[in-house]
């Protein structure tokens, strides 16, 4: 933490099952290639916990919208409205 002196003693990195690492509701989760379902590991730990943690798939994207037929989304987005279903149940604003 040499280089960010105001984290010091505030940022713990853990090498270790996700089951063994105690979140707690002050803590900020982040995770680095929580790929597929590990992403909804991580979410359902930290909103367990009532913990936040910033997300990579808040901004949209410039990507060209596909062609499919009305009413239907792709697969990612579909994950990504189930994950934000999920976490409204359990109180989050999304």
């Amino acid at each position: 933490m040499q280089g960010w002196p105001r984290l010091a003693g505030r940022v713990e990195f853990v090498g270790t099952e996700l089951d063994a690492v105690e979140i707690r509701g002050a803590d900020l989760v982040v995770s680095i290639h929580a790929c597929g379902s590990l992403t909804d590991v991580v979410l359902d730990r930290a909103s367990e916990a009532r913990a936040g943690w910033p997300c990579c798939r808040a901004a949209t994207t410039s990507a060209p919208a596909m062609r499919r037929p009305r009413g239907l989304v792709d697969r990612a987005a579909a994950i990504d409205i189930m994950r934000a279903v999920r976490l409204t149940q359990r109180g989050y604003r999304i």
